[in-house]
């Protein structure tokens, strides 16, 4: 998923958890001390960086249309690869910050990671060109709910009841805000610039359930990495090359009706529809 969404879910997830055990939890763990103020100037950079992700990814998407979506996805999934290894490689050639202990640490956490992120971001493309950009801000925070919801059934991790009220007046939201947009479908021949604000209820389904595999993959790292410290750009570079392989196997899906097209293409078209987004 992207960098905001890998950031922000462990967040969510230690909020999830009443006092004790979490305090219990975060004990154990083995992180180097973060002063208020870089955790202040983190989540201030999370909130301007991560709303003009999310702007960008509805502009992008749009663009491109839904059958070039895959393409779209690809192409970022390989950006993550080309920029965090730009960061990491040198990062390993003239320093001693990713030491022998972590290089030689199990790639099979990595490969799950990639793999839940994979269709996390995949689900994203089947449903950004046709989800409003009005509410995809509010969809956005059902990764709170879903991460609430598999830290108590993964992590067992407590929610004190203002938690589920706070997740179910979200989830509450996001069902009043999405309800117009399906029952009010615009005409397909609309101009370029009214794509934007079309709906289709598939799209927004698709869009919607993006924050479940983002939920279990940041909680799996919560479970994982709880006893392990990870350089965060190796960690990082590991899973985007994962998930960009991965992601290939999702390919003959999109000739199903709903999936990057309203109709459905041929394995032909989908081939064609991706070396055309180049």
């Amino acid at each position: 998923g992207s960098p905001a969404i890998r950031l922000a879910a462990p967040l969510a997830s230690l909020m999830a958890g009443e006092p004790g055990v979490m305090n219990e939890e975060v004990s154990s763990r083995r992180r180097p001390p973060i002063g208020r103020l870089h955790l202040l100037l983190i989540m201030i950079g999370l909130v301007v960086l991560g709303g003009m992700n999310f702007a960008l990814l509805k502009v992008t998407y749009t663009a491109y249309g839904d059958r070039r979506s895959f393409f779209v996805n690809q192409a970022i999934n390989l950006l993550y690869v080309v920029y965090g290894g730009a960061i990491l490689y040198p990062r390993m050639l003239f320093t001693n910050v990713v030491t022998k202990e972590m290089t030689s640490f199990p790639k099979r956490p990595f490969f799950i990671m990639g793999t839940l992120d994979s269709l996390g971001t995949f689900l994203t493309c089947l449903g950004t060109a046709y989800t409003p950009g009005s509410i995809t801000p509010l969809l956005n925070q059902l990764l709170i709910p879903f991460t609430m919801l598999v830290s108590a059934v993964w992590l067992k991790i407590r929610s004190r009841w203002q938690e589920r009220c706070g997740a179910f007046f979200i989830v509450l939201g996001a069902s009043i805000s999405v309800i117009p947009k399906i029952v009010d479908v615009p005409d397909d021949s609309s101009a370029l610039q009214n794509i934007a604000v079309q709906s289709r209820w598939y799209a927004i389904l698709f869009y919607a359930l993006s924050n479940f595999p983002m939920a279990a993959s940041s909680c799996y790292k919560e479970s994982t990495f709880e006893n392990h410290h990870l350089d965060v750009w190796y960690l990082t570079q590991w899973v985007s090359i994962w998930q960009f392989l991965i992601s290939f196997i999702y390919m003959p899906l999109l000739v199903l009706p709903g999936f990057s097209s309203k109709q459905g293409m041929s394995f032909a078209e989908v081939v064609d529809s991706f070396v055309d987004g180049w």
